[in-house]
């Protein structure tokens, strides 16, 4: 079998997995596509061969993990679940895919700047398809009741997917909390957010 040739299906996602590693350890300014051939195992001719560019390889490696992102969000959406047992869900599947994987969600949420306006603009559009799974849940939950009336669904649905995206900074596999704790706790705080409005005072000088 020749270097470029994928019968198997393998020397593509091999590469991505090289990527994505290498990118989360030295950012994918500071690697090279030689680099990420030799960490792959291929000849630099196969890595060409399947992607042109580091740039390509990057942009794989955001729509894998927007990919992951969907299907958890999918699954859930497929139970059929009222707003005030979908929120929750949707948090724990966030916070699970961003832990399973947590290169690839640091590589995905911390590169979208390296890739071109193109690819740049065809991810940002993977990305408020995701959020408006938690979007319409914050709408429909406070159209029954369930939610604050006066939550601002923009900003919640942001906070939410933030401090979900936010566990790769600090959870760890040795921790005290396993992935499913976590990404419980996660979920309880989501549905409190969305049903206790907390009014803040404005800071003086700017109310």
């Amino acid at each position: 079998m020749g270097l470029t040739d994928d019968t198997d299906g393998g020397t593509r996602q091999r590469i991505i997995a090289a990527g994505t590693a290498l990118f989360a350890e030295r950012g994918s300014a500071g690697s090279s596509m030689r680099q990420l051939a030799n960490r792959a195992g291929v000849a630099l001719s196969a890595s060409y061969y399947h992607f042109p560019s580091k740039r390509d390889v990057l942009l794989a490696i955001m729509v894998e993990a927007m990919e992951n992102l969907e299907r958890g969000a999918l699954e859930v959406l497929a139970q059929d679940y009222p707003p005030i047992e979908r929120l929750p869900a949707l948090m724990h599947a966030h916070v699970r895919v961003h832990l399973e994987e947590p290169d690839l969600a640091r590589v995905a949420d911390g590169e979208l700047r390296a890739l071109d306006q193109e690819a740049r603009i065809s991810i940002v559009r993977l990305r408020d398809r995701y959020e408006a799974y938690f979007r319409t849940t914050l709408v429909e939950g406070i159209e029954e009741g369930r939610f604050s009336p006066g939550l601002d669904v923009p900003v919640t649905a942001m906070a939410l997917i933030t401090m979900g995206t936010s566990t790769v900074d600090w959870w760890r596999p040795d921790g005290r909390l396993s992935i499913d704790e976590t990404a419980s706790m996660l979920s309880r705080m989501a549905v409190t957010m969305a049903v206790h409005r907390v009014d803040v005072p404005s800071t003086p000088g700017t109310g």
